[in-house]
């Protein structure tokens, strides 16, 4: 009975090891809150025009994979991090270029300097270098590199957790007097912290070329990567695979 019960915990433990290995050998793709391209639905799986991008091409890689909503900093951590990562809806930006191998377009991007709809005051690059707005932004997030690139001073700038909605309600309560979205996340932010959509008003469009991507970083292994790439690439030449375009 004695060599039994080793050899079942023996067993046990080659079962787990391998199955340790076969799950790292799965996908985990990392993404936020950020309604309309993805965000968790009320039976809690990760949904929105973005998710639906992403799991369109995971699907013709073959990849199995599940998609974790983390907070941004978590998020951008684990896939710089991890051997079998993923992220999206990750903007393409030339402080990001050499971070990450980008895979997958998934829609464009249109950033915005948000002020209070009645703050009359010019907004110009002269302005907000000369430290005339105080900007805020989200901890390890693109809305503090856009307001670096905007001008506004360091000094000038602070910076708050990445999570609920406090980048218009600083606006619109005074403790702060701009800050930077993409357009159409930015209205799904107003409606989700119960502001109304002219309580801001858009004083300046912020160059943003890069779009939105599914990306890995460079730690990744080139044939898991590869299958993504490759994943895309047919759809496209199928012509199944649409960017997403949400109307103005």
């Amino acid at each position: 009975m004695r060599g039994l019960h080793q050899l079942l915990v023996m067993l046990t433990y080659v079962c787990f090891a391998f199955g340790a290995k076969g799950a790292a050998a799965d996908a985990v793709v990392y993404t936020e809150e950020f309604p309309p391209y993805n965000f968790t639905g009320p039976n809690g799986t990760v949904d929105g025009v973005a998710t639906a991008n992403v799991r369109q091409v995971l699907a013709a890689s073959g990849i199995n994979y599940s998609i974790k909503a983390v907070p941004w900093p978590r998020a951008m951590a684990r896939a710089l991090l991890e051997e079998n990562s993923f992220i999206y809806t990750i903007a393409r930006t030339p402080e990001r270029e050499d971070l990450f191998d980008w895979l997958v377009p998934i829609g464009r991007s249109e950033f915005h300097l948000y002020v209070r709809a009645d703050d009359s005051r010019p907004v110009t690059p002269e302005t907000l270098a000369a430290g005339e707005f105080i900007g805020v932004c989200l901890t390890n997030s693109l809305s503090c590199e856009y307001l670096r690139r905007a001008g506004i001073p360091k000094e000038k700038t602070i910076v708050v957790p990445n999570h609920g909605y406090p980048l218009p309600h600083m606006v619109v309560g005074g403790r702060a007097d701009v800050y930077i979205n993409d357009k159409f996340f930015n209205a799904a932010h107003l409606k989700n912290a119960g502001l109304e959509p002219d309580v801001v008003r858009s004083a300046m469009t912020i160059e943003s070329r890069g779009g939105f991507y599914l990306a890995a970083g460079t730690q990744v292994p080139e044939d898991l990567r590869d299958k993504v790439r490759k994943a895309y690439a047919r759809l496209v030449k199928a012509g199944r695979y649409q960017m997403v375009r949400l109307e103005d």
